[in-house]
C-alpha cells in the first residue's frame, strides 16, 4: 500500500489523470483487504 501512496503522489505531481485512478483504486482495494477505513479521493469522484 506504501508503494502505491507514493506512486500516486508521483501521478498527481506530474498531472496523470489515468494513473491517479489507477493507484486510487489499488489503495482503496488493498485498505478494504486489511479492515482499515478507506481513503477518498474527491477530484477523481472515489
Amino acid at each position: 500500500m506504501k508503494k502505491c501512496g507514493h506512486a500516486y503522489r508521483i501521478a498527481k505531481v506530474r498531472n496523470e489523470p489515468e494513473k491517479m485512478v489507477e493507484y486510487a483504486k489499488r489503495i482503496r482495494s488493498l485498505q478494504l483487504e486489511l479492515g482499515v477505513a478507506q481513503a477518498s479521493f474527491p477530484d477523481l469522484g472515489l
